[in-house]
């Protein structure tokens, strides 16, 4: 008998392993990214990284064209480009 198939993704997705390590690394460190001290910029560091992680990934899916349409990166995260939100 196989495992069941989860379809309920609108309330809940599993976390990947490598998503829950990336978090837990940034929990560890603390800081403030907006601060200037070096905890501070440490945060801001992982910040930055991770950023550049989705926009390479983003563009290598675009590049085989998984990824369509143009995304904007946004103060609360990445969404849609609609042409009623600027």
């Amino acid at each position: 008998m196989s495992a069941p198939i989860y379809l309920d993704y609108n309330a809940t997705a599993k976390v990947r392993p490598e998503a829950a390590d990336a978090v837990a690394r940034a929990l560890a460190l603390g800081g403030n990214p907006s601060s200037v001290h070096a905890a501070g910029r440490a945060a801001r560091g992982l910040i930055e990284a991770a950023r550049e992680d989705v926009a390479a990934l983003l563009r290598q899916r675009r590049h085989r064209g998984q990824c369509p349409g143009d995304r904007k990166r946004r103060g609360c995260g990445v969404r849609p480009d609609h042409p009623w939100r600027d």
